[in-house]
């Protein structure tokens, strides 16, 4: 057994179960129909390292009971997942450096960290400590798990919060294991009745479209998510208090990233450049500058460059031309450059050149 505890008992005592292929288990999971039967412990080992790291696996079976297993490997961009319905079963997963994300859906698994027992039952969310080895001992259970790469949350915290570097307090919390009930009371829904609905809306396009799955970057809203639940301030800040975070802390990584597009206009920049160059994702990039400038990053840049080539044409020096003004304001087309100015300004490039020079000593 994982761990010694009297009450274990119950779970070698539960019988295996010979399901149905039609109706598995009666469990509820949100990829239900794309579980697969597995037959053999190994082959269930092998699914469970798409997602973790497996360092012992066994089923818990009683006088020749048949083993019972479905799940399948899914990939919510970048995101790896693992969605099963297992019979009882007791296993070793080995320290990694990611957080392990735990959603229970039905049965009951125990999971012990650190000297810390924790239930996962249905409605549950266990988020389990990175660096740190844990067992497990299941009923017959249906899970999603996941794993959560620490470095990607504490960037999507930190631009969901508008600050520059991440508090302190918040790699004590990430070094922690948690656990999460949903609530039964009907006032307000928890962070984790969302989370489950991603889950669901990730299995109606994986049904769908696998392409169009991957591009809906549903993984930056799981991060955003685990980030609320984990973090209190994401849930609690109101602008007010932005706003004096920002007048008491200086600017923010979002002022940091417009000077760097400011004084890099003449440069290719796109949502790759961006995003390796602040703390933002490139959803969280289209989010964050719709909610503080009201447009698009792309949009933003456009108009920016295009006031700057303004400026010039109306102020040139006595050798410049249309096209190298044009490629100074980070234009590669003159066709698509002369389209967006006169659609901006009503007038074209070249006149404007002619009537600054004629002004030009």
């Amino acid at each position: 057994m994982p761990w010694s505890d009297p009450e274990s008992a119950i779970y070698a005592k539960e019988p295996a179960l010979a399901l149905d292929r039609d109706d598995p288990t009666g469990l509820s999971n949100p990829f239900l129909n794309h579980l697969e039967r597995i037959e053999t412990p190994a082959a269930s080992r092998q699914l469970l390292e798409g997602a973790l790291d497996v360092g012992e696996f066994e089923p818990v079976l009683q006088g020749g009971a048949p083993w019972l297993y479905q799940g399948a490997n899914i990939h919510l961009g970048e995101l790896p997942v693992v969605a099963f319905i297992s019979g009882p079963a007791q296993g070793l997963i080995q320290a990694s450096n990611d957080l392990t994300l735990i959603l229970g859906y039905g049965g009951e698994k125990r999971v012990r960290q650190k000297g810390v027992l924790w239930t996962c039952r249905e409605n549950t969310c266990l988020l389990l400590a990175p660096k740190s080895s844990w067992s497990f001992e299941n009923t017959l259970a249906s899970n999603v798990v996941f794993r959560i790469h620490v470095e990607t949350l504490k960037r999507t915290a930190m631009a969901m919060g508008g600050w520059r570097e991440a508090p302190p307090q918040w790699q004590e919390r990430m070094e922690q294991s948690h656990g999460w009930q949903i609530p039964t009371e009907t006032q307000g829904q928890s962070i984790q009745v969302f989370l489950r609905q991603v889950m669901s809306i990730s299995n109606d396009l994986l049904g769908f479209s696998q392409t169009l799955l991957d591009r809906m970057h549903l993984e930056d809203q799981i991060y955003r998510l685990v980030a609320a639940m984990l973090i209190p301030e994401l849930r609690q800040e109101s602008p007010h208090n932005r706003l004096r975070q920002r007048q008491e802390h200086g600017r923010d990584a979002f002022d940091e990233l417009i000077d760097y597009i400011l004084a890099n206009l003449g440069e290719p920049l796109n949502l790759t450049n961006l995003e390796n160059h602040s703390h933002y994702s490139r959803r969280t990039l289209q989010y964050v500058f719709r909610d503080r400038l009201g447009c698009t990053p792309s949009q933003w840049i456009r108009k920016q460059r295009l006031e700057m080539a303004h400026y010039r044409l109306q102020n040139p020096q006595p050798r410049d031309s249309v096209s190298e003004i044009a490629f100074a304001c980070g234009y590669r087309s003159m066709s698509l450059f002369s389209l967006d100015f006169q659609q901006q300004y009503h007038i074209k490039p070249s006149h404007l050149l002619h009537e600054g020079l004629r002004r030009t000593p």
